[in-house]
């Protein structure tokens, strides 16, 4: 993507600050990492559910930290096992054989638990991204296409047309014109950012809420 992110408030640190790239999370903060949408001032619904995913992204990376480091432990352990069982002490070769055994378990279990982070961030991150697709739609007169998002949140054309299909999954219309391009159409009425009031900065209250939400 070639944009150079103009300065903007950030939702998370209140910081006037650029948009840095980044692979899970889309765009963050360059000064406090905080997940962000750039080209719109975000509802604080969707602010919320930034932290959230930024969150679970987090833990995702941690457990999956621990799985490899288990998972060097049991083949540490299961050398000194062949090595003990090898030189026939058949006492101790076992019960490093069961350490190693219950270090692969655990790494599998917090694996698993990483993958369900992962997904459970992604989810977090498309459905404030869904918000802000929505909000950019009103700006439209209550329609967009996937171009038109792309252009204006700084985001490809697959990663808008993917938001556009979890918009449509929450009650936006499809319609397909002449060209066989699909037009979303969101009802402002149905929006539940329509409600929120936008502004330049997050109020204190909004702040904390999200860091509340980025903490659990």
């Amino acid at each position: 993507m070639l944009y150079s992110p103009p300065m903007e408030p950030c939702p998370h640190c209140g910081g006037t600050t650029t948009s840095e790239p980044s692979r899970a999370l889309r765009w963050v903060c360059g000064a406090c990492g905080g997940a962000r949408v750039p080209g719109v001032t975000l509802a604080r619904e969707a602010v919320v559910t930034l932290a959230r995913a930024r969150s679970e992204r987090t833990k995702a990376q941690g457990a999956t930290l621990v799985t490899v480091a288990l998972v060097m432990m049991a083949l540490f352990i299961a050398a000194i096992a062949l090595v003990a069982a090898a030189s026939g002490h058949g006492g101790p070769a076992f019960g490093a054989a069961v350490i190693a055994a219950v270090d692969f378990a655990t790494a599998m279990a917090a694996w698993g638990y990483a993958r369900k982070r992962a997904v459970s961030s992604r989810d977090a991150l498309d459905a404030a991204w869904a918000t802000a697709a929505a909000q950019v739609a009103r700006k439209h007169g209550g329609q967009i296409t996937a171009r038109e998002l792309a252009s204006t949140l700084k985001t490809s054309e697959a990663d808008a047309d993917a938001i556009l299909a979890k918009l449509s999954a929450s009650g936006a219309s499809v319609e397909v014109d002449d060209d066989a391009q699909l037009h979303y159409r969101v009802d402002p009425a149905a929006d539940p950012a329509a409600a929120d009031p936008e502004s330049p900065n997050m109020t204190e209250s909004q702040r904390g809420s999200a860091n509340r939400e980025a903490s659990r």
